[in-house]
């Protein structure tokens, strides 16, 4: 079972994500990087980026490998007036994509994209796994598939 499954696990993810959120200056914003995919599931990273924006979450979702790209996110929080953005990993971990595509000095890392468009950036490297509640999601959830999978085999 997937971690977004249901309109309640997006909700769930957003307080579990405020948890790991630095404290933010009125216009600043937290950025999280999603993989992305070429499956339909990528929709869910625009879904949560749509909910953020609908609830005046601090923070916004693109994709490395998909959509919402990041271009769109800079052109977005440019036109909002955010002054600076906190780069954090949407993945378990924070490995390749989170240290090369996100955080380093690379010309084309979103935290120099961010800052060549004059929004400076700071990158956090700590995936979504050291979030305690974003782990009790998974184990939630894997109760839930045990528990279907015990029914049907009954």
């Amino acid at each position: 079972m997937p971690l977004l499954s249901s309109h309640n696990d997006y909700v769930q993810l957003m307080q579990a994500l405020r948890q790991q959120m630095p404290s933010l200056r009125q216009t600043e914003k937290v950025v999280f990087m999603g993989h992305g995919a070429s499956h339909h599931a990528f929709a869910a990273y625009a879904c949560l980026d749509h909910m953020m924006t609908a609830q005046r979450f601090p923070a916004r979702v693109g994709a490395v490998e998909s959509y919402p790209e990041v271009d769109i996110l800079i052109d977005s929080l440019r036109d909002e007036g955010v002054t600076g953005v906190h780069l954090m990993p949407l993945m378990l971990v924070a490995g390749d994509h989170a240290i090369n595509d996100m955080a380093s000095d690379d010309g084309d890392s979103w935290k120099m994209r961010f800052n060549a468009a004059g929004i400076p950036a700071t990158p956090w490297l700590s995936g979504l796994g050291e979030n305690p509640a974003i782990r009790a999601m998974f184990v939630a959830h894997l109760r839930q598939a045990l528990n279907m999978a015990v029914e049907e085999a009954a």
